[in-house]
């Protein structure tokens, strides 16, 4: 998904310089390298005006990707281990390969995800040990999230609105931290 929204807005990965157009479309992945976060409007807030002036004038950058953006490839790994805080929701198939990643190169993160993952034998260990915290969960019932307009819905718990906006619904929806 490569929209994000932002204080009632969305700003389109689209519009950073280096990323593809067809990223969505299964073009080339990228790597969105963030280094500087400033209020420049001096609005007294960072937002998404912002970081996309932060782009447009050169203080953050992207670029696409040479290897194909698994982060088992050599080049995610690098970047990965320059990385100071990984915040991602990754694949839920792959989540406990991710998070014994993510635990091997010492790096702190925050997973937004399905919370049914901290029954994983794999990973409740790390609750044991307390090197993860659970963070705030949505307990007010499913959390659904705006698809783009190109996005095949094949799951159960989609929907389309009456303005005609794709939705996917998430259950049991959770922040999951790690401070290590």
């Amino acid at each position: 998904y490569t929209g994000s929204p932002i204080s009632n807005k969305q700003f389109s990965l689209y519009d950073v310089p280096g990323a593809s157009r067809s990223v969505r479309n299964g073009g080339k992945p990228y790597v969105v390298e963030v280094t500087t976060v400033r209020d420049i409007d001096g609005d007294g807030r960072v937002d998404v005006e912002d970081m996309a002036g932060q782009f447009k004038n050169g203080e953050n950058s992207s670029r696409e990707l040479r290897d194909d953006g698994d982060f088992r490839s050599k080049e995610s790994v690098a970047y990965l281990k320059l990385a100071d805080i990984v915040v991602t929701n990754p694949p839920f198939s792959l989540f406990r390969e991710y998070v014994a990643q993510l635990m091997e190169y010492g790096k702190k993160f925050a997973i937004i995800g399905n919370i049914n993952a901290i029954t994983y034998k794999e990973f409740f260990p790390y609750i044991l040990l307390d090197q993860v915290w659970i963070g705030p969960n949505i307990h007010s019932g499913d959390r659904k999230f705006n698809a783009p307009n190109d996005y095949p819905l094949k799951a159960a718990g989609c929907e389309v609105d009456a303005d005609g906006k794709k939705f996917i619904k998430v259950k049991a929806f959770a922040g999951l931290l790690i401070w290590t």
